[in-house]
């Protein structure tokens, strides 16, 4: 779906730049995390008859064209060399707070509020993750009249065969999937597993994490046993989450947590395995209310995890309900295809003309 300003001057000699509309990101913007977001943007342009084009530098951008952008520091550095430039801005997290949470910067914090401020207004649109991401900037800058689509991020597809492994919801299989910034919980998460171990002696946990050595150093302070830490391939991801039956997603109430929409949540649920997690993200709290089996918890607190996780202990799933209680969770919200025709209105009614 998504090509590059290479393969565009290779292969696309004869066609027109007012077809294009430029992605402007870094090629590290450009992942496992958001090639789905991205690509679900690009089948919806192709309907209209436009082209998304991925550059990362602003001297491929025309001094007139229609942009996606990324985020809103490449948002206002376009404004401001491509002032004849309409652009459309995607929001995946609200940064100025990341940075005071994680890093306690109050420097970077200041710039990318700033970054915000001179950026969102002047987009002909602007896609949110959550609803809880445009009640936020409404709070924040009274910035309530910008006109906002919002879809969650999503990086998997169900797969119906991960819900029949054997023994899936037989043995106590947990998981962990992803990074260790301090708004992930993982000291939660192993205490809570340790908590559970005691229950139930035949649980095993396993982290699948980049950050392997302070895994392994977090596991060793707490002194938790039977816990496996490895690396796996975004590709093999959810063959490897397949065998699984719990995945842990717990976060604490702040507002970096309110407007996320994690994608660890979609690529468990996808795989079958069972989340684990938390109020304080917003919308999955409200859209995933009334599906069963989900551990959703008030508070990343272990006691809290271990009531939950024997609550669904008690119940004797079935594979296929499973499957079919999942299912409705990605009819209704995470399948992104139920989402372009509402994108293709959406670039429609901000200017977005059709080729």
């Amino acid at each position: 779906m998504l090509t590059t300003i290479h393969e565009l001057q290779l292969g696309t000699r004869n066609e027109t730049v007012t077809k294009c509309v430029w992605l402007y990101a870094g090629h590290a913007d450009i992942n496992d995390a958001t090639s789905f977001y991205i690509d679900t943007i690009a089948k919806a342009l192709k309907g209209l008859g436009r082209r998304l084009v991925h550059v990362d530098n602003l001297g491929n951008i025309p001094s007139q064209a229609d942009v996606f952008v990324v985020d809103c520091k490449h948002a206002l550095a376009l404004h401001l060399c491509r002032p004849r430039c309409r652009f459309w801005l995607w929001l995946q997290g609200i940064v100025p707070e990341e940075a005071e949470l994680q890093r306690g910067s109050q420097l970077r914090k200041m710039y990318w509020t700033m970054f915000e401020r001179r950026s969102i207004p002047r987009a002909n649109g602007v896609f949110m993750v959550s609803e809880a991401m445009k009640l936020h900037y409404a709070n924040k800058y009274n910035f309530a009249n910008i006109t906002v689509l919002t879809m969650p991020c999503v990086n998997q597809k169900l797969n119906h065969c991960s819900f029949a492994t054997p023994l899936k919801y037989s043995s106590l299989r947990f998981v962990y999937a992803g990074g260790l910034q301090l708004w992930q919980c993982f000291d939660k998460t192993l205490d809570s597993y340790s908590l559970i171990k005691k229950s139930f002696p035949s649980a095993t946990f396993t982290v699948l994490t980049r950050d392997r050595l302070k895994a392994l150093d977090m596991i060793e302070r707490r002194m938790v046993q039977g816990v496996s830490v490895d690396y796996c391939r975004p590709s093999e991801m959810q063959n490897v989450l397949a065998k699984f039956k719990y995945g842990f997603v717990l976060r604490h109430p702040h507002p970096v947590n309110a407007v996320a929409t994690p994608t660890k949540v979609s690529s468990y649920m996808a795989a079958g395995v069972i989340p684990i997690m938390t109020t304080a993200v917003s919308d999955y709290a409200k859209r995933l209310a009334g599906i069963e089996p989900v551990v959703m918890l008030e508070k990343p607190e272990p006691q809290l995890v271990l009531k939950g996780v024997s609550r669904v202990e008690s119940i004797s799933l079935d594979q296929s309900a499973v499957f079919d209680s999942y299912s409705r969770a990605f009819e209704q919200y995470f399948d992104l295809e139920r989402y372009v025709p509402l994108i293709q209105a959406f670039f429609l009614d901000t200017g977005m003309t059709v080729s």
